[in-house]
């Protein structure tokens, strides 16, 4: 009995004409390989750039292409695959007024007091994200849009922490401009120790 972890990353979906619709029988030939008989649970992990702007649409479109890809790894091993999620920063829709979520940025790299207001206001952009990576990986155990991290306990226990860096994404990206709140680190301890 096996666990397998398929690493999808930077698939840019925009509609379902995109190519990777077409490549989902592919995907999981070639991650299963002679694998098939000997795996019994299976985790998907996606690290970034689900779609290409961030749109409403194109998280509906990605939606599909996740249904399609959890049916053929079910099809495989007869139990639906568990999904983790981080965004990137084409994940963000920035492309509405950013002015303000611009001065709440620059604020927020000059100080190391973040309130939860304020990493609120800077994810403004991944909405349609935290919305979509609800119905496929669940609550994330740590609250806010720094991290998320998933306990799953099936047949082999495993945690995943993901760090958000597209939180503080910008258009177009400047170069040395991201940066992760480091004091939020020690709270993850606190937070996962219940796992």
């Amino acid at each position: 009995m096996a666990l397998l972890i398929i690493h999808l990353s930077d698939i840019h979906i925009v509609d379902e004409s995109d190519p990777v619709f077409s490549r989902i029988g592919k995907i999981v030939a070639a991650a299963f390989g002679d694998l098939s008989a000997t795996v019994t649970e299976c985790h998907v992990l996606v690290t970034g750039d689900i779609v290409q702007s961030g749109l409403p649409a194109q998280y509906a479109a990605a939606d599909r292409f996740f249904e399609g890809l959890a049916d053929a790894i079910e099809s495989r091993i007869s139990t639906a695959p568990k999904f983790v999620f981080c965004p990137g920063n084409h994940d963000c829709d920035l492309g509405s007024d950013q002015s303000l979520r611009s001065a709440v940025l620059d604020s927020a790299r000059r100080t190391s007091s973040r309130s939860p207001a304020i990493a609120d206001a800077l994810a403004s952009p991944l909405h349609a994200y935290f919305k979509f990576a609800e119905k496929w990986g669940g609550k994330s155990s740590i609250p806010g849009p720094w991290f998320s991290c998933h306990f799953f306990s099936g047949g082999t226990p495993i945690r995943y922490l993901a760090v958000n860096a597209s939180v503080t994404s910008t258009n177009p990206e400047v170069p040395g401009t991201l940066f992760l709140p480091v004091e939020e680190f020690p709270a993850l301890s606190d937070s996962t120790s219940a796992l």
